[in-house]
């Protein structure tokens, strides 16, 4: 089924689209989209001095909001309390801060509308800025993608909730990224069921493939990639690590971050000497890249959506260990592949510091689980072929159909 003419999207987003996985969704979306004939235009926000590129949108329509200078002097507000790059927390924020955020956006978002005269708003996170939109546009469609950040968020900031969920409730549909995820959306939210499509995300075979040639990587070699933070869990894969004889492996730590959290993160890998390498970001080719040359990838995050990241090291070769979380629950389900291996996701005591019950059952899990990998000589590997409920290509079908029951 396709629409008379090619329609005009509308894509919104609080973040900067070039980094996290909100943003790598999103620009994979504007990708496919412009493939399939639509017409893109853009909102988001950015930082002074850094400057963004977005090759399936034009510069004239991309509207930028552009913080840390003399007209917005504040960092972005960050959907994640640690973000790759400086950020604010929303939590921080009293009501004349909120009200001023929400209405910058909000000019930012009646400019683009009509230059553009969008046929739908397709925003990105069940938070403040797509609570708005429906009041601003009552009569545009609106289409919102939960990322998971959204639902921490809601549990993080009671005193925002009735605000984010009154808002929300005029959204036409929503997109989750699991099936598990539909229910926390139908339980926080109180949406019905029958307005959230599950969708999920994707990952780029054009950019992460396993290697051609039969050499196989070095089993030692071990790879995470991520924001260096409590919440991803990072201080208790170092810990494992360090329990572990260093002669038996090399950690590759790719992320970034900002505040105490990174920079404790920092002082754990250091302290693993010669056995790690940190790289600081790194682009997607380069990142791919390392995938292809490490046996071993490890997510240990204690929150997560559907992690891109899994599905990129699955589709390079990599043998993963993540945590038993919805999303990898929805990898491990659609794939039922023994290259994926989950270990329980600890008991979080307070959910804004990231305090765990008892980090000894975690780190030991951890520990555990990389040394049996290690002792291992795994020959199974995930093909391209099974991936394909996770290209780029079958999401957007599956997110373009969500437009046509709007636009029909």
């Amino acid at each position: 089924m396709r629409v008379n003419r090619a329609a005009r999207i509308l894509h919104v987003i609080s973040q900067r689209p070039d980094y996290t996985g909100s943003g790598i969704y999103l620009q994979a979306i504007l990708k496919e989209a412009a493939r399939h004939g639509y017409d893109n235009a853009l909102v988001a926000a950015t930082q002074s001095g850094c400057p963004a590129v977005f090759p399936a949108v034009s510069e004239e329509l991309c509207h930028l909001l552009s913080f840390n200078n003399e007209t917005h002097p504040g960092a972005i507000v960050g959907m994640s309390d640690v973000m790759p790059y400086p950020s604010r927390k929303f939590r921080d924020l009293d009501t004349v801060e909120i009200n001023r955020y929400l209405g910058i956006f909000a000019d930012l978002l009646s400019r683009a509308v009509s230059a553009h005269n969008p046929d739908i708003i397709h925003s990105h996170h069940l938070w403040l800025l797509s609570s708005i939109i429906k009041k601003l546009f009552p009569d545009i469609p609106l289409i919102t993608s939960c990322h998971g950040s959204d639902i921490r968020q809601f549990n993080l900031c009671a005193h925002l909730r009735n605000q984010v969920r009154e808002g929300c409730s005029r959204i036409d549909r929503v997109l989750a990224l699991s099936t598990e995820q539909k229910q926390e959306i139908i339980t926080c939210y109180r949406l019905p069921g029958n307005k959230i499509d599950v969708t999920g995300a994707g990952y780029d075979q054009d950019i992460f493939y396993r290697r051609s040639n039969v050499e196989k990587p070095d089993k030692r070699t071990i790879l995470y990639a991520g924001k260096l933070s409590r919440a991803k869990g990072v201080p208790w894969l170092l810990k494992a690590l360090s329990e572990i004889d260093p002669c038996r492996y090399h950690l590759h730590l790719v992320g970034g971050g900002s505040g105490v959290e990174f920079e404790e993160c920092r002082a754990a890998a250091a302290a693993l000497s010669s056995s790690c390498s940190l790289h600081g970001m790194l682009s997607q080719h380069q990142l791919a890249s390392l995938m292809r040359s490490s046996a071993l990838f490890i997510l240990p995050s204690l929150h997560e959506g559907l992690p891109l990241v899994v599905l990129e090291a699955l589709a390079c070769g990599c043998t993963v260990i993540a945590t038993d979380l919805p999303g990898t629950r929805e990898i491990q389900k659609q794939l039922r592949t023994s290259q994926l291996h989950l270990v329980d996701r600890p008991t979080i005591v307070d959910t804004a510091a990231t305090i765990l019950a008892d980090e000894k059952p975690f780190t030991a899990s951890l520990k555990r689980s990389i040394e049996h990998i290690l002792s291992q000589d795994t020959t199974d590997t995930v093909k391209q072929n099974e991936l394909s409920y996770f290209s780029w290509d079958s999401v957007f079908r599956r997110v373009e159909e969500s437009w046509f029951k709007v636009l029909n």
